[in-house]
């Protein structure tokens, strides 16, 4: 069973070797983290050149060497040679950085779930890295669920929160009142 969390990455290192598809997409995943991209590959495809200039990433041109994890709190491996996908993974193991070989997820200390966000709404979810196509067909279908100003929703429940805790309310009386008030909302739809 995995162990679902979200992971702050906001100007924090994350290396990502590879510089083909498999590497766009990841890449694609990381949009709006605020990570610190570090790229190595000998070479980039167009769809991760785009990307490394959207995520403003650092490209360093070369084979992968393990010195180059240095400073990383997150690495990727994303290339489509075996060999040197699993010395990405030994090399991280090694550092005790958690490893993401793509497309392998025996090899894996995570997987990246499916997302739906909105702001600071974001639901994710995670077949355990079987079926990548079966969580992109519900990511679209609860795409279109999920109103486009949920994040609003959530600002007005942040605000509430922030000032019962201004009032000294437990985080028990806290979640008990806005049980009550879901509960309502429900019954209301």
């Amino acid at each position: 069973m995995l162990y679902p969390v979200f992971f702050k990455l906001e100007g924090r290192c994350v290396s990502l070797i590879g510089g083909g598809k498999l590497a766009a997409e990841k890449l694609r995943g990381l949009n709006g983290t605020g990570a610190s991209i570090k790229i190595i590959a000998p070479e980039l495809s167009d769809e991760t050149r785009f990307w490394m200039e959207k995520l403003n990433c650092r490209w360093i041109a070369g084979n992968f060497e393990p010195c180059m994890l240095t400073g990383s709190c997150l690495v990727i491996a994303a290339t489509d040679d075996e060999f040197v996908n699993n010395e990405v993974r030994v090399a991280a193991q090694t550092r005790g950085i958690p490893v993401n070989v793509a497309d392998r997820n025996e090899l894996c200390d995570w997987y990246n779930g499916s997302v739906v966000s909105r702001g600071d709404f974001l639901l994710a979810f995670s077949s355990n890295g079987k079926s990548p196509a079966y969580l992109s067909w519900m990511r679209e279908q609860l795409d279109t669920l999920i109103p486009s100003d949920e994040d609003k929703f959530i600002a007005e429940l942040g605000e509430i929160r922030e000032k019962m805790k201004i009032f000294g309310l437990t985080p028990a009386q806290r979640s008990a009142w806005f049980r009550e008030k879901f509960t309502e909302l429900q019954k209301s739809l």
